[in-house]
């Protein structure tokens, strides 16, 4: 491919999950239900809803996700603390960028 452009190593980058910019299923904070996941995860597999389980990852117990609302990138303080990176680019992906 042809070279497009460069960038100055001054810049710092960043990555951003996809799921925080478009909501959906990502980890579940470390707590006592997680860990009870992780100790029978038969049981929590058991109690996840077909939505759940079609939203998890294959392979992976469903009990270890939970629903994030995507991120309000409208937010002023958010901006202001973002702006404060600059300049910087921003990247937005991540596992779930093939599934949200």
């Amino acid at each position: 491919m042809r070279k497009v452009g460069t960038v100055d190593e001054r810049f710092q980058s960043y990555n951003v999950e996809m799921v925080e910019v478009t909501g959906g299923r990502f980890w579940a904070p470390y707590g006592a239900e997680t860990f009870a996941a992780l100790e029978n995860p038969e049981a929590a597999a058991a109690a996840a809803t077909p939505l759940e389980i079609a939203a998890t990852p294959s392979g992976m117990n469903p009990a270890l996700y939970e629903y994030r609302p995507p991120i309000d990138l409208t937010n002023p303080r958010l901006r202001k603390l973002a702006a404060a990176l600059g300049p910087a680019y921003m990247r937005v992906s991540g596992t779930w960028a093939n599934t949200t």
